[in-house]
């Protein structure tokens, strides 16, 4: 079915003459360029021939069969396929969740380069050998993906790091299958996009691997993601720049092994024996983090995936390199109202918020609200089709893809979000498959944010500045009150009622209303002191203000029962 297809259309994609922002094939370039070119088209046609484009009826909740034989011709094809592979399986706009975790499997495997290059290329760019650099550098790299490799080394200050090493040969062979990728046209067809998506699609690809492929820009977002860090249990790699290049990027700070390692033991791979506990905190900790850095409005991961994350005992995830990002705040605030309206099933006020953020809108949000509404995970392609699981990210990944199958088109801001919140949910939901881990670090994450801006609000210097500008007010207080209920018990108050009744009943009943509701304030200064000293950094001077109230008001209380009696 694909070869006829291509037949038809394959040499006219071939030599269009722009795809997605790359230039047209130019016939003037050599003849092995030429060769090149064709042989590795004869070989997307050969692997992507293979699929079968007609028995592909699924219930919506799972993988459809055509994905599940896309996903290993493009790991087997690797280069730039591999990687688009894995660059749509962050997008959940375009794709049901469950087909992105079949997606997010495609290998990133490629051979290594050789030491010799290495070492006159460092020497080229970076002005020193490796043996100035490094006290011991490991020849065999211990991953080798498409667009780099990575070697464990030690530095002289007895520090070990992780060296990263641009391909040489990467920007041209991608520039070859970036021309290639339009031949998944047939298949784009049969997922359902609109004619125009996977050109649109394919320029954002195109971006993102330019800056994917910029390590002195990786290298720069690196050092600022880490000057920006608050909290101490973050682990960031440090970057050295004396030993950073175009081609070169070496980082301390990652810790016993990559989160890759762990993944590939839950998968089968290799043996695991790390518990059930050990693998929440672990999704609990990369959900947590990435939710504040976004929403404190600092550098965020936009695809943090297992190569880039690396695992300490604590445990504790440092992030070693990756594409950052960040938001503006108007929209940080707008993506809040979002996830807080998606979180409390709220799917107006997430339809209005989303749309906000799109640069294309054909529907009207009327009809947009109304399909919001009726999302079921289990039923329209979450996780699952069995109905375990009615996670948060379930309800934001199908609205985001109900979004754009009717037009609508995120600006670069929410597709750098949405692939960082797919990103992290997807590998969260790796390692624990049947929790909404994602939803519980959001909530975590809103009850310390009310918890902050509630200790902001009864700041000591705000309290102290109001107390000294009322004191003289509060120190008269007690007398004052004093005076009053004495003219209240001698009889000298000038009130009027319009209810006849005795004077000693009329006494009576004001005596026992103001009683009870001193007893009630009482009663209620207790409870809020209480909790103000257990939830406030300041809880000691909570508590005095508290019991200094209290005698007032049991002093004025008191007072009153003793009139009363007399």
């Amino acid at each position: 079915h694909y070869a006829s297809w291509y037949e038809t259309k394959g040499v006219e994609i071939l030599y269009a003459s722009k795809t997605a922002g790359i230039e047209s094939f130019d016939m003037t370039h050599s003849t092995q360029k030429q060769t090149t070119e064709m042989s590795r088209r004869q070989e997307v046609v050969k692997s992507l021939a293979v699929i079968d484009f007609e028995d592909d009826v699924q219930p919506p909740g799972l993988c459809r069969p055509i994905v599940k034989q896309l996903q290993p011709e493009l790991s087997r094809l690797g280069g730039g396929f591999a990687l688009f592979g894995r660059y749509i399986s962050s997008r959940l706009d375009l794709l049901p969740a469950s087909e992105c975790v079949v997606l997010e499997k495609t290998e990133d495997i490629s051979s290594s380069v050789s030491y010799a290059w290495i070492y006159s290329q460092f020497q080229a760019e970076v002005g020193r050998s490796l043996e100035e650099a490094y006290v011991a550098f490991e020849s065999e790299p211990f991953e080798s993906r498409v667009l780099y490799q990575s070697h464990s080394v030690r530095l002289h200050s007895g520090e070990d790091a992780i060296v990263r090493v641009l391909k040489p040969h990467a920007k041209e062979s991608l520039a070859i299958d970036l021309k290639l990728l339009n031949l998944l046209e047939p298949v784009c067809v049969i997922l359902g996009w609109p004619q125009d998506l996977l050109k649109l699609v394919l320029a954002q690809f195109e971006n993102a691997l330019t800056e994917q492929m910029d390590f002195v820009c990786e290298a720069s977002a690196l050092q600022l993601y880490n000057d920006e860090t608050r909290v101490e249990a973050d682990q960031i790699a440090k970057v050295w720049p004396a030993w950073c290049s175009s081609s070169f990027l070496t980082v301390t700070g990652a810790s016993d092994h990559s989160l890759s390692l762990i993944i590939n033991q839950l998968s089968g791979v290799t043996p695991s024996n790390l518990s059930i506990e050990r693998r929440r905190d672990l999704a609990f900790a990369l959900c947590r983090g990435w939710v504040r850095r976004v929403f404190e409005g600092g550098l965020f991961p936009v695809a943090p995936s297992v190569e880039y994350l690396w695992v300490s005992t604590t445990p504790q995830l440092c992030i070693v390199g990756g594409q950052f990002s960040r938001l503006t705040p108007e929209m940080r605030e707008n993506l809040w109202t979002y996830l807080n309206s998606v979180a409390l099933h709220d799917p107006d006020k997430a339809c209005e918020c989303l749309l906000l953020e799109m640069t294309e809108s054909p529907i009207s949000g009327d009809v947009l609200k109304h399909l919001f509404r009726q999302v079921v995970p289990f039923r329209d392609g979450g996780w699952d089709h069995m109905g375990h699981l009615d996670t948060l990210p379930e309800h934001a990944f199908l609205q985001w893809r109900i979004a754009g199958q009717q037009g609508c088109r995120p600006n670069e801001q929410l597709i750098d979000f949405i692939r960082g919140f797919s990103s992290t949910a997807c590998v969260a939901y790796r390692l624990v498959p049947h929790e909404d881990i994602f939803g519980e670090a959001l909530e975590t994450y809103r009850d310390q944010r009310q918890k902050e801006r509630f200790q902001a609000a009864f700041d000591m210097g705000q309290w102290s500045d109001a107390m000294d500008k009322y004191a003289t007010t509060f120190s008269q207080l007690p007398q004052k009150v004093d005076d009053l209920l004495s003219r209240a018990a001698g009889g000298k108050l000038n009130i009027k009622f319009r209810l006849k009744e005795a004077s000693e009943h009329r006494e009576a009943r004001n005596t026992s209303a103001i009683g009870l509701a001193l007893v009630l304030v009482l009663v209620s200064l207790v409870l809020i002191a209480n909790h103000l000293s257990k939830h406030l950094a300041d809880g000691k001077w909570i508590e005095q203000v508290g019991a200094v109230i209290f005698m007032v008001v049991g002093g004025v209380l008191l007072r009153l029962l003793t009139k009363s009696k007399v």
